[in-house]
């Protein structure tokens, strides 16, 4: 939200969310620029009508709405509202308010904008998170699904790493300061940085955006699943269809947790080689810095803000069949019935 508590972004914090973000769309509606009192009446309404949003099951469910800042007015004013739409639509749900701290927003930031330790965010103001937050908000809100957000993430922070040690190698390649055994040495991490670079997109494409991988097949079982439990819900079936139905929701789940799983730790295989081979840029260029105090640090700052402005139009040209409308939330449809 801006200072006068209208939206700014929205971003979803998991798939099902992605999909509730693309029938708003849909529907040629925005949550942007609404009064925050509007958004949640325009997402409870969306959830509603999509069978998303229903009756309290058992004593754990509730609707929670999550707010930082000293802002208990608003959150009193968003309750209501959100209490106010349910009664209005017959709905029996607990509605409960909780404070987001400035660690849970630097926690974020640090997942979005990984070039920042926790210890860099942390000394940062509130105000300071927030508008990092805000930015990365902006660059992946047509990313409608858990796993590209991931993706552009992870590949951001590589980036950013590849540009400045580029830098680098093009600062000391004249240098006649510098042993012939650091720039070898430099030269050989860089090779294989870029190499693990090159793996990871490719393992990541593999086991997570293919078709064909198990994780996206247990993707699309899981949605067909999840749609049929929506359209049942809202068609008024029976409690003993509905319970047939969500049984084959809860091993669809299943069955993608564990498709996830697999393909995490492959990626996660060459993300530690990636790890390791930036641990020995950093050794480098503290070894550099000693002993050549008039390393230009401008230039490898210039690089790494290049590198930033530059990877969101370049990951939306090499990933552009996986964002937006090309989204599989994107294309999911529910059927209400009469």
């Amino acid at each position: 939200l801006d200072k006068d508590d209208k939206v700014v972004t929205v971003n979803a914090l998991n798939d099902e969310g992605n999909h509730i973000i693309s029938i708003v769309a849909d529907a040629d509606k925005t949550f942007e620029n609404l009064s925050a009192e509007d958004a949640v009446e325009l997402f409870l309404d969306i959830t509603k009508n999509n069978g998303y949003l229903i009756s309290a099951t058992n004593s754990d469910d509730q609707l929670t709405i999550s707010v930082s800042g000293e802002f208990d007015s608003l959150a009193n004013d968003l309750k209501e509202t959100a209490k106010d739409f349910l009664s209005n639509a017959n709905i029996t749900l607990t509605v409960e308010t909780e404070d987001i701290d400035k660690s849970d927003i630097a926690s974020l930031v640090q997942e979005c904008m990984q070039e920042y330790t926790i210890a860099e965010l942390n000394n940062m103001s509130e105000e300071e998170l927030i508008a990092l937050l805000e930015s990365s908000r902006k660059e992946t809100k047509d990313l409608l699904t858990q796993e590209l957000k991931t993706l552009y993430y992870e590949l951001r922070a590589e980036e950013i790493i590849k540009a400045k040690f580029e830098a680098l190698q093009q600062t000391l390649a004249n240098n006649t300061f510098i042993g012939s055994e650091i720039l070898s040495n430099l030269n050989t991490a860089m090779t294989n940085f870029t190499t693990q670079l090159s793996t990871f997109k490719s393992t990541f494409a593999s086991e997570f955006l293919s078709e064909t991988s198990s994780y996206n097949q247990a993707m699309q079982t899981f949605i067909s699943a999840k749609t049929a439990v929506l359209e049942a819900r809202l068609q008024g079936a029976s409690s003993e269809t509905l319970a047939t139905l969500e049984s084959t929701l809860s091993t669809a789940e299943t069955d993608l947790n564990n498709a996830k799983a697999s393909a995490t730790s492959a990626v996660d295989y060459v993300t530690s080689t990636m790890s390791g081979i930036a641990t020995t840029l950093d050794q480098i260029l503290d070894t550099v810095t000693t002993f050549l105090s008039s390393i230009n640090q401008t230039t490898l700052d210039t690089a790494i803000e290049t590198a930033k402005t530059n990877f969101k139009s370049n990951f939306s040209t090499e990933y552009a069949s996986y964002i937006g409308d090309n989204s599989y939330w994107a294309n999911v449809t529910i059927n209400a019935g009469e």
